[in-house]
C-alpha cells in the first residue's frame, strides 16, 4: 500500500527500480504515458520512447523493435490502459517479450484495472 497517487506509485516504482544513466523504454500515447517520460527524466534516466497515437494500442512488434535496437534497455514502462484516451495496451503479449531479455515491465494498473480482464493469482498478473 502506498499512502500517494496514482504518480507518486509510478514515481517510486521509476526511483526504485532504476539509477541514473539506465535506459528504460516508455509506451508513450496519452497524458500518462508522457508522465513516465517526465518522471524518469527527473532521476536522469535515458527515455526511449515508442510514441503510439492517442487512442492507439502499443504494437508489439514496434516494443520488440525498440529492445533488439537498444539491447541496453532495463525497462519497459506503460499503462495497461492509457487513462486520457482508453486505450488498452497489450501488457501479457510485451511481458512475455521483456521475460525473455531481463528486461522489467512496470505496468501503471489504476485504469486498466477497471476496465479489462485482468486475473490476478500468487502475486502475479495476466491481463
Amino acid at each position: 500500500m502506498l499512502a500517494a497517487s496514482g504518480t507518486g506509485a509510478m514515481d517510486g516504482a521509476v526511483s526504485n527500480l532504476f539509477a541514473a544513466g539506465d535506459e528504460v523504454l516508455v509506451i508513450n500515447g496519452g497524458k500518462f504515458g508522457e508522465r513516465w517520460t517526465k518522471i524518469a527524466g527527473t532521476y536522469g534516466i535515458k527515455v526511449a520512447e515508442l510514441r503510439v497515437e492517442w487512442g492507439q494500442a502499443a504494437r508489439v512488434a514496434d516494443v520488440q523493435r525498440l529492445l533488439d535496437e537498444r539491447p541496453g534497455i532495463r525497462g519497459v514502462l506503460m499503462q495497461a490502459s492509457e487513462t486520457s484516451t482508453a486505450a488498452v495496451h497489450p501488457v501479457e503479449a510485451i511481458a512475455k517479450l521483456t521475460r525473455s531479455r531481463d528486461v522489467l515491465s512496470v505496468v501503471d494498473g489504476i485504469t486498466g484495472w477497471a476496465c479489462s480482464t485482468c486475473r490476478w493469482t500468487a502475486g502475479a498478473s495476466t491481463c
